[in-house]
């Protein structure tokens, strides 16, 4: 008898996470403001400076308690660096998608989520306008990363904050600025339907 109590607590803990999961999707999209900046001083540079940016798009939440959260969202992140002769912002334009697994705690009028995973970005377009001359050449047009993020929901308003960092190197090794990895933090508004 024993043991048949042991069992069937065992298989209950370990079925009770899937019970949990209730078919569903939830589409969050929305828009933002970033604030980029760059780890490590680049080669060649004597300052640098973050500075905003900003992104839109959207993500899909699927199943309740534990979620997995694949997204695409366009994004400008911009930042400022310095040389003995020239102070200019640079910046790019990219697609990042993120995939986050994480919890939901959904209350129906009030959630809070929490996520985790990693991201790409693939580069766009650089801005050619600042003054080092850097263009699309000079950057790794794919950047691996991690993403972090805690939502509160009210209703089908969401509020998002979020922390991505690169862990490949902004600038590609053919420009020779070195080990240097954008990061940025970014909060945003959106609508769940």
């Amino acid at each position: 008898m024993k043991a048949f109590i042991v069992g069937a607590l065992a298989v209950t803990l370990a079925v009770a996470p899937a019970a949990a999961q209730t078919p569903g999707y939830d589409v969050r999209i929305g828009a933002g403001l970033s604030y980029s900046g760059l780890g490590d001083l680049p080669a060649g540079y004597t300052e640098k400076s973050s500075d905003l940016g900003w992104f839109i798009g959207g993500d899909v939440t699927i199943g309740k308690l534990f979620f997995v959260r694949p997204g695409a969202w366009y994004q400008y992140q911009s930042f400022n660096l310095q040389t003995t002769t020239v102070d200019d912002g640079i910046g790019t334009s990219s697609v990042m998608i993120p995939l986050q697994v994480g919890l939901d705690f959904d209350l129906k009028l009030v959630g809070l989520s929490l996520g985790a995973g990693p991201s790409v970005a693939f580069a766009g377009s650089v801005s050619e306008d600042n003054g080092f001359g850097v263009t699309k050449d000079d950057i790794n047009t794919t950047r691996w990363g991690g993403i972090a993020s805690a939502d509160v929901k009210v209703l089908f308003i969401g509020f998002r904050v979020d922390y991505q960092t690169d862990f490949t190197n902004y600038f590609n090794e053919t420009s020779g600025a070195g080990d240097s990895k954008l990061s940025q933090w970014r909060i945003s508004l959106g609508v769940e339907f």
